[in-house]
């Protein structure tokens, strides 16, 4: 489980997550979850961007100080090259929290979460919309989008729905 959702996360950059762009043929629904913050990944995600704005500003206020002082104390460019650092582990660890989270929720509804808003389609028919977003409904589309990203959770799914689970 360590590696599903690791081509999810390295396709999410700090630039998508502050103007809230979602990187192309991304499913909304992940997407919502990394911007949403309503978990302890989510606030992690949101500390990390707090820091590499802090990094930023630290940058400018150096090269003013630079301006100024004609050169930096060393202390600033380590402070800077540690924001940076702690701000990528951050947002990593963060990042990994919710794509376990969310692994275990598509564990639970054997990948048919909707693309869309995250809703469970347990029991949908194919064909149909989802309850919650009126999205179309393509159960084939969806289970193989989510296998793409989360292979070894819907291979454990697979193998506990035929009892070769051991």
């Amino acid at each position: 489980m360590a590696k599903d959702g690791k081509t999810l996360n390295l396709r999410i950059q700090p630039h998508h997550i502050m103007l809230r762009r979602r990187p192309k043929g991304m499913p909304k629904a992940y997407f919502d979850r990394i911007i949403g913050g309503g978990s302890r990944g989510g606030l992690l995600i949101w500390l990390s961007i707090s820091l590499l704005f802090l990094a930023y500003a630290y940058a400018i206020f150096g090269l003013l100080y630079m301006y100024r002082a004609a050169a930096v104390p060393q202390y600033w460019v380590l402070v800077f090259i540690g924001l940076l650092v702690s701000s990528s582990l951050v947002l990593d660890v963060g990042k990994r929290r919710i794509a376990s989270a969310f692994a275990t929720e598509l564990a639970a509804s054997h990948g048919f979460v909707c693309l869309e808003c995250g809703y469970s389609l347990v029991g949908s028919e194919d064909g149909g919309t989802c309850s919650e977003c009126n999205a179309p409904i393509n159960l084939g589309l969806i289970r193989t989008t989510w296998y793409e990203y989360f292979p070894a959770t819907l291979d454990r799914c697979t193998a506990e729905a035929r009892g070769d689970a051991g």
